[in-house]
């Protein structure tokens, strides 16, 4: 049996889960729809990937203050590096994703209102040089994509420990 994560570690981890979960959905819907719904859309991605955002810096800095627990010590050391590894890169590029995606919308010059709640300032001005908007573009799109294939990675190691290995990862740790 493995120590099991804390209460806010938890549910820090599902709430993400399922609001990125929300996020691809809402993403790929904004770009097919046209029009009014197509902005309604977007700016419901962009607010939605704002409070995702703000959940995983309080995740980090939780984090930081409570050590997670160890991996399954039985596991071959490659396995326990390999999660580390697609542990970090998600964490990164679920930080990544929305820094890009601010970067999109503030080169717009649009005003961000994060669900009525707070006007999130504009800190540049995109100008005539798009070279950093299609940075951020590219990183945003690319990232996405990155990101459902890491967490499908994530999906299938904590499927297979649980009804493969029968180990209890996910019943033990995570709920």
């Amino acid at each position: 049996m493995t120590s099991r994560y804390n209460l806010p570690a938890r549910l820090l981890h599902w709430i993400v889960a399922v609001l990125v979960l929300a996020q691809f959905f809402l993403g790929f819907a904004a770009d097919q729809a046209d029009g009014r719904a197509a902005e309604a859309l977007v700016d419901r991605h962009v607010q939605l990937g704002l409070l995702i955002l703000s959940l995983m810096l309080v995740r980090l800095l939780w984090r930081s203050i409570k050590s997670p627990t160890c991996p399954p010590q039985e596991d071959p050391r490659w396995q326990r590096w390999l999660a580390k590894v697609v542990h970090h890169l998600i964490y990164a590029l679920i930080i990544i994703i929305p820094v890009s995606g601010y970067v999109l919308w503030a080169w717009m010059g649009q005003p961000l209102d994060w669900f009525g709640i707070y006007s999130i300032p504009i800190l540049f001005e995109g100008g005539d040089d798009e070279t950093w908007r299609s940075v951020a573009g590219y990183t945003h799109y690319f990232a996405g994509f990155g990101l459902i294939a890491l967490v499908a990675v994530h999906v299938c190691a904590a499927l297979w420990h649980q009804f493969v290995k029968r180990d209890g990862l996910i019943t033990d740790r995570m709920m």
